[in-house]
C-alpha cells in the first residue's frame, strides 16, 4: 500500500529528527505555556456575563446583572443576584467552569473553542461549557471517556 506523507508531518519528522541529533547542551527546551484567561465574551465579561452560581443552585443558564459583578484573576464575572455573588466570593474554585469556561467536548479533540454559555453540565460539582447543544449531547454519551481526553489535553498544554 503505497501511501503520501503529508507534508505537515513530513515537516514534524524532520524536526524531530534534527533534534535528535542535537548535542544535549544546545537542546531546544519546550515553552511552558500559560492557560488562556476565562472564556471572554466581546464585552469582556468572563463566560459570556452569565451567573456562575446559577448554573449549581438552580440547575439553569442565568444572564448576570452588572450591579452584581465579582473580579477574579483579571476577570469580569456578573450575578443575577447579591447571594449568588457572595457565594461565588466565599467559595470562587468551587463554581468556576472547567477548563476556564472554553468547550470541553472540543478540548477532548484538542481544541480550544469558546462555549455558548447556554450549552452546559454540572457533574460531580463541577460546570462544564460546551458550544452547542449538539456538542453537550454528545458529550453526555462518554462523558467519563471525553473527561479524560479533556483533562489530558488541558494539562498537556499547560503543565
Amino acid at each position: 500500500m503505497n501511501r503520501l506523507i503529508p507534508r505537515r508531518t513530513m515537516r514534524l519528522l524532520l524536526s524531530l529528527s534534527l533534534c535528535a541529533l542535537l548535542p544535549s547542551s544546545l537542546a531546544i527546551q519546550p515553552l511552558r505555556a500559560t492557560p488562556p484567561q476565562f472564556f471572554l465574551d466581546s464585552n469582556g465579561l468572563a463566560i459570556g456575563g452569565f451567573d456562575l452560581v446559577s448554573y449549581f443552585t438552580e440547575g439553569r443558564a442565568q444572564r448576570g446583572s452588572e450591579r452584581f459583578q465579582a473580579e477574579y484573576k483579571g476577570a469580569t464575572f456578573l450575578f443575577s443576584s447579591e447571594a449568588n455573588r457572595n457565594l461565588f466570593q466565599a467559595n470562587q474554585e468551587m463554581y468556576l467552569p472547567q477548563f476556564h469556561g472554553y468547550c470541553a467536548y472540543a478540548l477532548a479533540a484538542g481544541k480550544l473553542r469558546q462555549c455558548d454559555p447556554r450549552r452546559f453540565s454540572v457533574d460531580g460539582g463541577k460546570l462544564y461549557l460546551f458550544s452547542s447543544e449538539r456538542v453537550r449531547r454528545q458529550w453526555s454519551l462518554t462523558e467519563a471517556d471525553l473527561l479524560a481526553k479533556a483533562v489530558e489535553v488541558w494539562r498537556g498544554l499547560f503543565d
